[in-house]
């Protein structure tokens, strides 16, 4: 009797995984050579902007929920003074943004 001899698969080389790990050590060694770097230039006097400021506007948030109440900045509000409450809000900056959002639960 005969025990059939198992043939071995030859070796191969996988192209995608060793891919990966050249771009991987590429990278490494990008990152680390610039950390490694010593940057000595000139030190430069840049302008500041001093005229420049940054005009901070806060929005008027109206909430609507799922079963029906609303909020005005996070405070609750009926549908009768709604009208009234976003136009108290809007009084002092003609200029600020109403943004109405839906909050639901799934």
């Amino acid at each position: 009797m005969r025990v059939p001899r198992r043939v071995p698969e030859k070796a191969r080389i996988e192209i995608i995984p060793m891919i990966d790990v050249i771009f991987f050590l590429l990278v490494f060694f990008m990152i680390s050579t610039l950390s490694m770097t010593m940057n000595r230039g000139l030190p430069v006097n840049l302008p500041t902007a001093a005229t420049s400021q940054k005009e901070m506007r806060e929005n008027v948030n109206l909430t609507v929920t799922q079963d029906g109440k609303m909020f005005l900045n996070k405070q609750p509000i009926t549908l009768q003074n709604m009208g009234q409450r976003v136009k108290a809000a809007l009084a002092s900056d003609p200029q600020r943004t109403v943004v109405i959002n839906r909050h639901y639960r799934e």
